[in-house]
């Protein structure tokens, strides 16, 4: 037995010794990790241009490289279009001449086999940036018309001026009428030999500018402004001092000019004028009588859709998300009268400008704000029903910084 047990324990032993061999493993794999996409602005119109960028770290601290791709559109190092290219970051997507949501991707890899993918969708407008117009002459604008001829008419609340462009050359004038209080005087040089047949004439400025003007309105061959700044508008044949015809006081009647007109129309013998918490005024341009009110609190943006019927823009939006919620797009008749049926609830936050285009489309700007970062215009259709929005925050071609007047041409060009 003493035998046996003797025989038996090498081979515990090398078994012992075999199984405490170390495994060889294969070291973990770090994969980049992609954190987010941007994309500025959001959305763009059709052959506009957005700047994407991927944020993506690797654990590894391995140099990563990147690669877009996406159904239409190209991809470009920046916004001079000269360099093609789709593996920079950030990146600049040009969108195609379509309208649509484009999906573009990117795989981020760390070069040892480790890659990660994410993607963005792009909406692209059906409207496409052909100019930018005023650039180093406007200052603040609001108000906007464009005439039969195609002359932009801009009323300019920053520099107190309105402007007119024909589509060559921009000039302005900034004339409210005379003033009926100006003094003249008469001052004797008692220096000169004889005094009594040497002396200079002086007196005070004979003319008043606009305040603030905020709208500009063509009727009838006459040019209307709205000066919000005194409650009024002002008339002209032509601009300028000489054009001056006269003047309409209390548009909105608010005493100490709380709540004033932001917004106006002309039809005929009426103003019509959106007064903020005051709602819609109807004057009668000869009697100077108000024909009738109503009540949307904080009308802001009003306009003619060319069959009688006044759109208005009414925001009551909330203090907090979401902010649209008492926002409306109101139809009313010629006697202010409100069709119920036609009222839109807008989902846009501090609306503004409104205009109708020729396929009875509306269009607004949401003047948005800092805290919602949110600026861009919406269309809607006659019925209520949301066509789709282009724009956002910013100061780049394709962004806007609280849009505020628009207008739609019969060739279906809008003006912001």
């Amino acid at each position: 037995m003493k035998n046996k047990a003797f025989l038996i324990l090498p081979v515990i032993l090398v078994l012992s010794l075999l199984g405490c061999k170390k495994e060889l493993i294969a070291p973990p794999v770090h994969y980049p990790y992609i954190r987010g996409l941007s994309a500025t602005p959001s959305n763009v119109s059709k052959g506009g241009a957005t700047t994407l960028e991927c944020f993506a770290t690797d654990p590894d601290q391995n140099t990563l490289s990147y690669t877009w791709t996406s159904q239409a559109g190209k991809f470009y190092t920046d916004t001079t279009f000269s360099t093609e290219t789709d593996t920079v970051n950030p990146i600049v997507w040009k969108a195609p001449d379509s309208s649509g949501v484009f999906v573009i991707d990117i795989k981020v890899e760390d070069g040892t086999d480790g890659s990660a993918d994410s993607s963005i969708a792009i909406p692209v407008g059906s409207y496409k940036l052909l100019e930018v117009l005023g650039t180093g002459v406007l200052t603040e604008p609001m108000g906007i018309f464009v005439d039969g001829s195609g002359d932009v008419w801009v009323a300019d609340a920053g520099d107190n001026n309105v402007w007119n462009y024909d589509g060559v050359n921009w000039s302005s004038f900034s004339f409210a009428g005379i003033d009926t209080l100006m003094t003249v005087d008469t001052i004797i040089d008692t220096t000169a030999v004889p005094h009594d047949t040497t002396y200079d004439t002086t007196y005070t400025e004979d003319s008043l500018s606009f305040t603030t003007p905020m709208d500009v309105y063509l009727d009838g061959g006459m040019i209307y402004v709205l000066d919000s700044g005194v409650d009024k508008v002002h008339r002209f044949s032509t601009p300028g001092p000489a054009g001056y015809d006269t003047s309409f006081s209390s548009i909105s009647g608010s005493n100490n000019n709380i709540y004033p007109p932001t917004s106006f129309v002309v039809e005929g013998d009426y103003i019509y004028a959106a007064c903020g918490n005051i709602g819609i005024r109807k004057r009668d341009l000869s009697t100077g009588q108000v024909e009738a009110t109503t009540d949307p609190r904080q009308a802001r943006g009003i306009t003619f859709d060319g069959a009688g019927n006044l759109w208005v823009t009414v925001d009551q939006g909330s203090a907090s998300p979401p902010y649209w919620i008492r926002s409306y797009i109101k139809m009313y008749d010629q006697n202010l009268n409100v069709d119920p049926t036609k009222t839109i609830e807008a989902s846009v936050y501090r609306p503004w400008g409104i205009a109708v285009g020729p396929s009875g489309n509306i269009f607004v700007s949401q003047l948005g704000d800092t805290a919602t970062a949110d600026c861009h215009i919406a269309e809607f259709t006659s019925t209520g029903s949301f066509v789709g929005k282009w724009g956002d925050t910013g100061s780049g071609s394709e962004q806007f910084n609280s849009p505020a007047g628009l207008w739609v041409t019969s060739d279906r060009k809008i003006y912001v």
